[in-house]
């Protein structure tokens, strides 16, 4: 009798001309455990899974789950839930629903003072406004503020670019802060990063898997939250279920963690919000980590910072490149060296240590001839100018010679013959 009745609630509100908080709150009821929804004959839920600071080492917030059962109690997929809706209206119905539940069941959070991260599918997004002002009106209803809430959008799955920067404004516009969820997945790209700005960048756990087999993929998930740093976004790193991915992520100077190694979803009464003890280990890892590569960083680079400054000093006292590069060349990783003018120009051809680069047949031959090229533009050159006499050692950048990752290590001289800059490039993807 009662899943009649809820079900003829659910089929009113769902003709109705638009879907108000009052409307939405029908198909609502409160138990001892929080609020429970009806959509068609499932019953929903609110589970929440802490998101923590990697710095501040504590909850910073929590994002809201939908959770659900069918009428004999079974647990239901929350990708069939999304799935059930078989029109417009309906989706957008179950969306509303979804974040009154949430809302309802977060004031059952033990500390209200941190973000509460709610999820707006991409067709309420879109057609939301249509049907009738919503969010404001929960959010009063539940007295929390707007500030508190972060609003999760998966911007792949919006087709509508004008109105989900609409959509993103209208959130900012009430205090509301803006996720982007899974950055990197589908179609992502960086150009609706710069158009949406939004505050948070919530990273798809692909680039994570990937980055835990692949050390070049792990440099690129460093730089890819560098590069959202540098358009004012904070980095949420999602999908975290091993010791490996928590240092992966800590290492790649992500500013949020999420996941089933710090906790898995569950009912706001049941969350544990003590986390120092893990992340005091993960921390202790971390150092431990860094500590072995210094020490392999001190091991090789004392042999090549010595017959480097040799070579230098043979060049700069007047002995030709060719009677004292050899040591250099024998030194294990080392792609190439080049010597260069204060204007950046090379003054010769390249020493390539593998010979066979030198091939006309090959993919990146015109590439390998270095003599007469400017080099004035990188970083390398200019920063051995601004300090003669020092070596300077570049951080990893993408070869132009198709070498992979490498590193240059430059320093600036003054000959009898003008200012000259030696380079060495090393392969960056393993210490030499």
């Amino acid at each position: 009798m009662t899943i009649t009745t809820e079900a003829f609630v659910a089929q009113t509100t769902l003709s109705s001309p638009s879907l108000t908080l009052k409307e939405i709150k029908r198909s609502t009821q409160q138990v001892e455990s929080g609020v429970l929804s009806t959509f068609e004959s499932m019953t929903l839920t609110s589970h929440f899974q802490p998101i923590y600071s990697i710095d501040h080492q504590k909850i910073i917030g929590y994002e809201a789950l939908i959770r659900g059962k069918d009428k004999d109690g079974n647990n239901i997929n929350p990708d069939v839930i999304f799935d059930t809706p078989c029109d417009e209206r309906s989706s957008v119905y179950l969306d509303r629903l979804c974040r009154y539940t949430h809302v309802a069941n977060s004031e059952k959070l033990k500390d209200q003072d941190k973000w509460l991260f709610i999820n707006i599918s991409s067709l309420a997004c879109e057609k939301g406004r249509d049907y009738g002002t919503f969010f404001s009106d929960l959010l009063s209803y539940f007295n929390i503020s707007a500030e508190r809430v972060v609003v999760e959008i998966i911007e792949d799955h919006c087709t509508n670019n004008a109105q989900l920067l609409e959509t993103c404004n209208y959130y900012k516009s009430m205090g509301c802060l803006i996720a982007i969820d899974d950055f990197g997945a589908g179609h992502s790209n960086f150009e609706r990063i710069w158009n949406l700005r939004p505050d948070i960048v919530k990273l798809d756990r692909s680039i994570l898997l990937r980055a835990i087999s692949s050390n070049h993929t792990q440099k690129m998930l460093t730089a890819i939250v560098q590069m959202l740093h540098q358009s004012g976004c904070l980095v949420v790193i999602e999908g975290i279920e091993t010791e490996e991915q928590a240092l992966i992520a800590i290492d790649s100077n992500a500013d949020f963690v999420q996941g089933f190694y710090f906790s898995r979803p569950q009912a706001a009464s049941y969350i544990q919000t003590e986390i120092k003890p893990l992340f005091s280990h993960l921390m202790k890892q971390t150092i431990a980590i860094e500590q072995y590569q210094l020490h392999q960083d001190l091991h090789w680079s004392s042999t090549y910072r010595k017959t480097f400054l040799e070579t230098a000093m043979a060049i700069k006292t007047g002995e030709g490149i060719n009677s004292v590069i050899k040591p250099l060349m024998n030194l294990k990783k080392v792609i190439r060296c080049f010597l260069v003018d204060n204007q950046g120009q090379q003054l010769s051809e390249s020493y390539i240590v593998d010979q066979g680069k030198l091939n006309p047949d090959g993919q990146f031959y015109q590439l390998q001839l270095g003599k007469d090229a400017n080099w004035y533009r990188k970083h390398y050159i200019r920063n051995a100018l601004r300090q003669p006499n020092q070596m300077y050692i570049s951080p990893p950048y993408q070869s132009i010679t198709g070498d992979g990752l490498c590193i240059t290590t430059s320093m600036c001289f003054d000959t009898d013959e003008g200012q000259k800059i030696l380079c060495m490039d090393i392969l960056a993807e393993h210490n030499p």
